[in-house]
């Protein structure tokens, strides 16, 4: 059924919803340079909600992952930070930097990025 929603050629929610969700399905079953090339697309629409903005970042990073990629999955993120305006997912963006950089083994970045966002929550109650 996604696949024949994403053949409609979307360009409102439902696709871009749609093509976010498909990516995660060809993801779970291992094709991930399918799972890119049907999510990538979503980032680079002008007019997209920042929920599914977040969502298609987030599913991209995950692809990379995947693919042991880690330094796209930090280009990814670094691409988020950029285009996210909202201070809490700003924080819970680098807190999954800083836990990517500690996986790749830059652990001063690393736990600088896990400090920070453990600092803002802490402040924040």
């Amino acid at each position: 059924m996604l696949e024949r929603l994403l053949a409609l050629n979307r360009q409102d929610r439902i696709g871009q919803e749609c093509r976010i969700a498909l990516g995660g399905a060809y993801l779970r079953l291992g094709d991930v340079a399918k799972a890119k090339e049907i999510v990538e697309p979503v980032i680079n629409e002008q007019r997209i909600p920042g929920d599914l903005q977040t969502k298609a970042f987030d599913a991209l990073v995950s692809i990379a992952e995947a693919q042991s990629n880690f330094d796209e999955a930090l280009t990814v993120l670094d691409r988020e930070l950029t285009a996210c305006a909202e201070p809490v997912l700003q924080s819970e963006i680098r807190l999954r930097k800083g836990k990517l950089l500690l996986k790749m083994g830059r652990m001063d970045e690393g736990i600088s990025l896990v400090r920070e966002y453990v600092s803002s929550t802490a402040n924040s109650d």
